[in-house]
């Protein structure tokens, strides 16, 4: 298997293989996508909702660890 990693702008939806590596690779490669943007398009869980807003309950006592453990 021949591995290849370079940085390349994605231009309508197209990368350009970078002319050193267009001879080593064939008509077909496994292609696996990273970014260092942060992914804004990801729809928030439940769990994200609860912790952006939480529940405030005024006589709310946390368990101890001892009540978290007991069976």
């Amino acid at each position: 298997m021949r591995t290849a990693e370079f940085e390349a702008e994605v231009r309508d939806g197209s990368i350009e293989i970078p002319r050193e590596y267009r001879d080593l690779f064939g008509h077909s490669v496994r292609v696996t996508l990273t970014s260092d943007e942060p992914d804004s398009e990801t729809t928030p869980t439940i769990l994200d909702q609860w912790l952006r807003s939480p529940i405030r309950i005024s006589d709310f006592q946390p368990l101890s660890r001892e009540q978290a453990h007991e069976r």
